[in-house]
């Protein structure tokens, strides 16, 4: 008798874990289905109509999903006259670079200007010994 109560426990116990890894992988298979269809939300949806951009491969895709192409487009052909090369001065022509300011070409076929970077420093440099 006591065998008989140890095996039906035994299946008892086997059929909840048997259960268990079921509901364990039908958990699994869900989160994969999200996964995938937050994806193709991205893919499919995102980037062609909210973002209105694609990777293009180059080193302004961060922030071109980020600002969008136009944005781009006003950065690359914005004119900036700067005064001044200082500790500070480095540092915005080095952001601005890095941005792509004043990089965008001329194009008289669609009516477009060239973006500019003009610096001026009045500072006069010695020479040292």
């Amino acid at each position: 008798m006591a065998t008989e109560a140890t095996k039906i426990t035994a299946e008892k116990t086997e059929e909840k874990k048997t259960e268990e890894q079921k509901e364990e992988q039908k958990e699994q298979a869900d989160q994969t289905d999200q996964i995938q269809a937050s994806e193709s939300y991205f893919e499919e949806t995102y980037l062609p109509k909210i973002a209105k951009t694609l990777e293009r491969g180059d080193r302004s895709d961060g922030l071109r999903i980020v600002l969008g192409q136009d944005m781009i487009d006003k950065l690359a052909h914005a004119n900036l006259f700067m005064i001044g090369a200082g500790a500070i001065g480095c540092e915005l022509l080095k952001n601005y670079a890095m941005l792509g300011v004043g990089c965008g070409k001329k194009d008289a076929k669609a009516g477009i200007k060239g973006g500019t970077i003009v610096l001026t420093d009045p500072d006069v440099i010695e020479e040292a010994t």
